[in-house]
């Protein structure tokens, strides 16, 4: 892949962050008279699957900037910081460093983080979220093509706190790590997402027939736990390829959840509590 990069909003597994949000109007401001109307489908597939009205094909997106750091050579997660406006915290796929990188909506490599402890294997996905005060940042080292692990590592890291100024400035984090199994086997899943409201974590199949998600308490540092399946649905694609996702993102108020596929973002959203697993059945979507 080359060196630079076109830095597109939707491959940002973090869209919820506060750059986003604040180009958009609350859900409360739309009214049955002045809603929205839906962007036309950019993909240009058609829906055969009678859930067009759950979910929301975003039109095309627009270049926020361009990253020439030669050593984001393959960005596979990316997630907004929770400290600070404008920043984005982005790793490699697998092979690289046990690093993550901070970078500005200019392009620009604010700091370079080594995880302390940490391995990169397959790492996919990352997320951020503030749980009790404090803000995390999530690494998932859950990728498995074959379907072949015994168990997946996620680590975790309170987020540093960056001055914008910083020009890749090199920092050391002590990380937190934490094995996981699938109940019922192993699996390719590569959208890693954690409600902000008790930091559950979710990981989302990357399968062309169903989605399949799965969700697990944080066990702590050095713990293993056990990841139940507590969703199945199927995106609104015919072909199946279209239907792999790649990655996922919480809301911060964990009613709503963007998925990037290889060709679209999705947005699913419920008003039933717990969202979590209500909204993978939602029947009502809206264009924010």
């Amino acid at each position: 892949m080359r060196s630079r990069l076109r830095f597109l909003l939707p491959l940002i597994p973090a869209l919820f962050g506060t750059l986003l949000l604040a180009s958009f109007p609350p859900l409360s401001a739309c009214s049955e008279d002045d809603a929205p109307v839906a962007p036309a489908d950019s993909t240009g597939i058609p829906d055969s699957t009678g859930q067009g009205d759950s979910v929301i094909v975003y039109a095309a997106p627009a270049t926020l900037c361009t990253i020439a750091d030669s050593r984001l050579t393959e960005i596979s997660g990316i997630t907004a910081s929770r400290l600070r406006d404008g920043i984005f915290w982005m790793h490699n796929d697998s092979g690289d460093e046990a690093r993550i990188f901070a970078v500005d909506t200019l392009g620009r490599t604010i700091a370079v983080c080594r995880l302390e402890g940490a391995l990169n294997r397959d790492w996919e996905d990352m997320a951020s979220v503030t749980i009790d005060g404090t803000s995390w940042i999530y690494v998932g080292d859950v990728g498995d093509n074959n379907s072949v692990r015994e168990y997946v590592t996620v680590y975790r890291l309170r987020e540093p706190a960056l001055d914008p100024a910083w020009r890749d400035s090199a920092l050391t984090i002590v990380t937190e790590a934490a094995r996981f199994r699938y109940a019922d086997g192993a699996r390719d899943c590569e959208a890693l997402a954690v409600d902000p409201r008790d930091g559950r974590l979710l990981l989302l199949e990357k399968d062309g027939t169903t989605c399949a998600v799965f969700a697990a308490a944080w066990p702590g540092n050095g713990g293993e736990a056990e990841l139940t399946r507590i969703a199945t649905f199927r995106l609104p694609f015919d072909f199946s390829f279209w239907r792999l996702v790649t990655a996922a993102d919480l809301h911060p108020d964990g009613q709503r959840i963007l998925l990037r596929t290889y060709n679209s973002m999705l947005e699913y959203e419920t008003r039933v509590l717990p969202a979590v697993p209500a909204i993978f059945d939602s029947s009502v979507a809206r264009v924010l």
